[in-house]
C-alpha cells in the first residue's frame, strides 16, 4: 500500500487537521492472532473497535496509553488473561464492551469501580 495515504483506508478515520488516526473499525474482518502492543502508540485515538474477529491471547497493557479513548470494543473475539489494570488510565473512555471473551479472567473489583458512572457504560 505504498503511496496510499492511511486517512484513506477503508475502516480508518483521521482528524483533518494532522492526519492523526482518531477512529479504528476493524470489526467483523476475521483478524486473527493477538492485538500488538503497538496500539498503545495510536495515542490520538478516540474509538478502538475490534469486536467479531478471532484475535487472541491478552489485551496488551499498552492499551492504557490511548488516553483519548472513548470508546473500546474487544467483544466477541478470543481474548484470554485478566483485563489489564491499565485500562484505568483512560479518564476520557465512556464505553468499554468485552461482553463474549469467555477466556477474559474475571471481572476485577477494580474494573467495576472504574465503570460506575460511565455512559453509555461498561459490559462484560
Amino acid at each position: 500500500m505504498t503511496g496510499i495515504d492511511h486517512c484513506d483506508w477503508e475502516d480508518v478515520s483521521c482528524n483533518n487537521s494532522d492526519g492523526y488516526v482518531t477512529f479504528l473499525n476493524l470489526y467483523e474482518n476475521q483478524l486473527t492472532g493477538p492485538i500488538p502492543q503497538s496500539i498503545g502508540n495510536l495515542d490520538n485515538l478516540l474509538r478502538l473497535d475490534l469486536h467479531e474477529n478471532r484475535l487472541t491471547g491478552p489485551i496488551p497493557q499498552s492499551i492504557g496509553n490511548l488516553v483519548n479513548l472513548k470508546k473500546l470494543c474487544l467483544s466477541f473475539n478470543e481474548l484470554t488473561g485478566p483485563v489489564p489494570e491499565t485500562i484505568g488510565n483512560l479518564v476520557n473512555l465512556r464505553a468499554l464492551l468485552l461482553v463474549g471473551d469467555e477466556q477474559l479472567d474475571p471481572t476485577p473489583e477494580w474494573l467495576t469501580t472504574f465503570c460506575k458512572g460511565r455512559r453509555p457504560g461498561c459490559f462484560f
